[in-house]
């Protein structure tokens, strides 16, 4: 990982230098944007699994998870780098926000060099030694070596009776993991359809259509999307101590979960985005500029519960539902479906928000909020609860045939590894 992850911040870098010095030449600033465009991709794909490759089962959901903070702090900057250049001339307020590009990358470029490789990574080719160094510089000398190594190579195995060793993105639709590879796309196609795409794209222009000014529709952004950060934080605690199943649908009652569990999930579940946006979506049928300030509350309320549920859980579900052989293809594909549903609102939204067009405004809140209620439906039929699960677990659920909505009920006799990582 570690290596390839260098070469895509090198490709990074080159692509960045495309972009700035592209002085208007559309072909060379289309090549900067494709090589940062494909690390952009790898990123997204690689880290979520590392991390849950490496780190202990107990916070394995937390940290995937928190991809979302990454992007989202990413898009935060980018609206403060914009709002500091608003005021600046010429080329160079443009080029400025390029050229800030090259110090994260630099930063990043620097402590690839102190990550260790995935001792998944090594055992996948066979290099014992390797991987045992690894586990050392991951975990210390006081680990169980043979134990973790024992557990990889375990996890390792295509399905529970090793028949199938193949891997890659064929073995993804093979009928050993058809199930979860769709259950795991599925999520990130459910993410595209949140509104996301509306709330952080389009709120400043959407306020400028309202009434606002420039400078106080960009101010907002900032907060809304801010507020985003915040509710990520805000997830992870509810991710391990509630299970990802509850957080993300609504307030289900799970296991030992209770009463407090069901309140919480209640107020941050899918259930609760699709109910935000029917209400941004009624409130957009006036026109007036206490409807306006209502609506960019409930926007804020769903900047807060998104992050924290949707689309936190998501990256812990599709690093945890496939099976080891295909964990990093998985992701690939639900970084993929991600994109694309991206791609057909970046097209859509322009005809729905325009005035020369649909014309909208908040009435786009009624579309996602239908197409949220969907998800809600599609989660609680095909999401399993994976909280407290090991590789192993997971993979003997599924090869036993185990409704998802019955997963945390299920008890196995697996004799224990150190795959738990306590």
């Amino acid at each position: 990982m570690s290596r390839v992850a260098n070469l895509l911040a090198v490709m990074n870098f080159g692509g960045i230098f495309a972009q700035y010095f592209a002085n208007g030449d559309r072909k060379v600033f289309l090549a900067g944007k494709i090589l940062t465009g494909i690390p952009l991709g790898f990123y997204q794909t690689l880290a979520p699994a590392y991390t849950s490759e490496v780190l202990p089962l107990r916070l394995r959901g937390s940290a995937t998870s928190a991809t979302v903070l990454a992007i989202v702090l990413g898009q935060f900057l980018g609206f403060a780098a914009i709002r500091a250049v608003t005021n600046i001339s010429g080329t160079a307020s443009f080029q400025n926000l390029f050229a800030a590009q090259w110090g994260f990358s630099g930063v990043g470029l620097v402590f690839l060099y102190f990550i260790p490789e995935s001792p998944y990574f090594w055992v996948a080719r066979n290099r014992m030694d390797k991987a045992t160094n690894s586990i050392l510089k991951l975990y210390g000398k006081n680990t169980d070596i043979e134990g973790r190594l024992a557990a990889i190579q375990a996890s390792m195995q295509q399905d529970v009776d090793g028949k199938n060793n193949s891997s890659g993105l064929g073995a993804c639709f093979s009928k050993e993991h058809r199930k979860r590879t769709l259950i795991a796309m599925g999520m990130f196609f459910i993410q595209t359809q949140s509104g996301s795409a509306w709330i952080v794209g389009y709120i400043g222009y959407f306020l400028q259509l309202g009434g606002k000014s420039p400078l106080e529709a960009n101010n907002i952004s900032l907060i809304v999307v801010a507020m985003t950060l915040v509710g990520n934080v805000l997830g992870w605690p509810l991710i391990e101590k509630f299970g990802r199943r509850p957080v993300i649908i609504y307030g289900k009652k799970t296991g030992d979960f209770g009463i407090t569990c069901s309140l919480i999930s209640l107020c941050l579940g899918s259930a609760f985005l699709s109910i935000t946006m029917l209400v941004i979506g009624v409130l957009g049928c006036t026109t007036s500029s206490a409807a306006l300030t209502v609506q960019v509350v409930f926007m804020a309320l769903w900047a807060v519960a998104y992050p924290a549920t949707l689309g936190g859980v998501s990256w812990p579900l599709a690093t945890e539902i496939p099976s080891s052989k295909v964990r990093n293809s998985t992701l690939s594909l639900c970084v993929l479906v991600n994109g694309l549903g991206t791609i057909i609102w970046s097209f859509t939204l322009p005809y729905l928000v325009n005035p020369d067009q649909a014309h909208l405004q908040g009435k786009v809140g009624f579309i996602f909020g239908g197409l949220m209620a969907l998800g809600a439906v599609f989660s609680y039929i095909s999401v399993p609860e994976t909280k407290g699960r090991t590789f192993i677990e997971v993979d003997q659920l599924f090869a036993n045939r185990v409704s998802p909505r019955r997963f945390h009920k299920t008890v196995l006799e697996i004799v224990e590894l150190s795959e738990r990582g306590e």
